[in-house]
């Protein structure tokens, strides 16, 4: 599996309102469009379900995050789940580290942030499992100065485009 992270313009940062999210939305899209380009899946098809959970395509699952600084993206014939996040201030879940991976890991599993009450990290905020009730989902992390990423899958390699590597 592939997840590609790449930084949004600056010019398109300065963007506001339903500009923003349309011009990060489709961003986003286009970064999926690209994973699953790169593992040979078919251009994923965005639609969502009654719960606003995103549908498969051809077998294939996605998953996409956005910010104002960034944008992620993946595919795989497995659920999934990704986030991508600027640094922040802690939360009562931790630090933008652990943020991402609690999000990523209930993307993962259809709650989305509703469930955030539930997460846990039994192995430590860099242990690679993230429990929510009681499924273990594993997770992989990277930084991408100043942002922090995170993807459900201990098989994800990350393509990262504009962004300093630091982890």
């Amino acid at each position: 599996m592939i997840a590609v992270v790449v930084p949004v313009p600056e010019e398109a940062q300065e963007l506001r309102g339903r500009a923003r999210v349309l011009d990060l939305r489709r961003r986003a899209r286009a970064v999926t469009a690209w994973a699953a380009a790169l593992v040979g899946a078919p251009s994923p098809v965005f639609r969502l379900d009654e719960q606003g959970r995103p549908l498969p395509h051809r077998g294939w699952y996605w998953s996409y995050s956005h910010n104002k600084r960034g944008v992620a993206g993946v595919v795989n014939t497995r659920r999934v789940g990704v986030d991508i996040e600027a640094d922040r201030a802690p939360t009562f879940i931790g630090d933008t580290k652990a943020w991402v991976q609690a999000e990523a890991s209930l993307k993962h599993l259809g709650h989305g942030i509703r469930r955030l009450t539930h997460v846990r990290f039994p192995f430590g905020p860099i242990g690679g499992r993230v429990q929510v009730g009681s499924d273990l989902v594993p997770v992989s992390l990277i930084r991408a100065e100043p942002m922090w990423a995170a993807c459900t899958g201990l098989d994800v390699h990350w393509v990262v485009e504009g962004f300093r590597r630091a982890l």
